[in-house]
């Protein structure tokens, strides 16, 4: 087979005015097109016509009558087999224009390839940072005595005192999410799932 080149372009307009063809019978002009396909497959024909006429499924016979008329078509190239010279000049043109297609295509790919890296950077360093973020958002609050309290970070366990708004008297649990009650002595805590009556101490 001629390599990658499983097509080639049909020139019918050129077909149909070349006189050449034009004074060709019906059948040479039918062994001539198959002929044209076989070299393009081949790269190339055997100048054998025993071959020629096995590559094509015509009767050795009846293509020994019409391969004079159709052996004007095609020269002997220097490899020794048989070509045609529009169909060379088209061989040529095919090829140059996939490895120029070939070749566009590497370039674009690297060129995606080299983009894609500092986006997939960026997009890791963005991700780690609100990631840290978040991190130190979420925090651990934690009653202490004098009525303040202290933010611990989640990331680094590093503690800040807090702004104090109003006295958070601390809960006998001392679980973060403790909570006195706005009316009455008792307080409630959701770790514990409990309530507790006042001491004499406030607690």
């Amino acid at each position: 087979m001629s390599e990658e080149l499983l097509w080639y372009p049909w020139y019918w307009q050129k077909w149909a005015a070349d006189p050449r063809v034009k004074s060709l019978s019906f059948a040479a002009r039918g062994l001539y097109r198959e002929l044209l396909d076989a070299g393009w497959k081949r790269n190339g024909l055997p100048k054998s016509p025993a071959k020629m006429a096995e590559l094509v499924s015509c009767p050795l016979a009846e293509f020994s009558t019409l391969w004079p008329d159709v052996r004007r078509f095609w020269f002997v190239a220097p490899d020794g087999l048989l070509r045609n010279v529009t169909q060379e000049e088209v061989r040529t043109a095919q090829r140059t224009k996939r490895q120029r297609l070939a070749e566009a295509g590497r370039k674009g790919g690297a060129t995606r390839q080299a983009n894609a890296k500092p986006s997939q950077a960026n997009a890791k360093h963005r991700l780690a940072k609100e990631k840290s973020r978040v991190e130190t958002t979420l925090t651990m609050h934690e009653h202490v005595g004098g009525g303040a309290f202290v933010k611990r970070s989640a990331s680094t366990g590093a503690d800040r005192v807090g702004n104090v708004v109003g006295r958070i008297k601390p809960t006998p649990c001392g679980h973060p999410d403790s909570r006195w009650s706005e009316t009455g002595g008792s307080y409630t805590c959701p770790t514990c799932d409990a309530k507790r009556p006042a001491t004499a101490s406030g607690f």
